[in-house]
């Protein structure tokens, strides 16, 4: 997948499910030639719609993980 990125494009990934988004976090820090752009999870990205996927996790009282890595 990272070759398929240009420098500086990224991979967004959000999910509710606390699990999926540990393990994304650990898979995505330990791929070479990607960088997170925040210091864990990223803030909620203002620009980004919001699903109705996101807003069962909203409705069933689950945190929103948001992710955000760059091809460096």
């Amino acid at each position: 997948m990272v070759q398929k990125l240009v420098k500086g494009g990224y991979l967004y990934f959000v999910t509710d499910w606390l699990p999926y988004a540990e393990f994304g976090m650990e898979q995505l820090c330990a791929t070479p030639g990607l960088k997170n752009r925040y210091e864990g999870y990223a803030p909620h990205q203002e620009w980004r719609p919001e699903t109705r996927f996101e807003q069962k996790g909203i409705d069933a009282n689950r945190v929103i993980n948001e992710m955000m890595f760059e091809r460096i």
